[in-house]
């Protein structure tokens, strides 16, 4: 469902996805046996960011 509301432009739907690839966001969540993947999660979060969803950028910069 992310992965459409990305691809339909949806900034809300790329910062929720980016943050299951954030490993800060998944160690927040405790998600055990689940890899975060730094490069996908900025991609995300840069998409987002671009669209004007304030938090993301924070969480790019975090990243960075």
């Amino acid at each position: 469902m992310l992965e459409y509301g990305v691809g339909a432009g949806s900034t809300a739907a790329a910062y929720a996805l980016a943050q299951t690839y954030d490993p800060a966001a998944l160690l927040v969540w405790r998600a055990v046996g689940v890899q975060g993947d730094t490069a996908r999660a900025k991609e995300l979060y840069r998409r987002a960011a671009a669209g004007g969803f304030g938090q993301a950028g924070e969480r790019l910069r975090r990243l960075d």
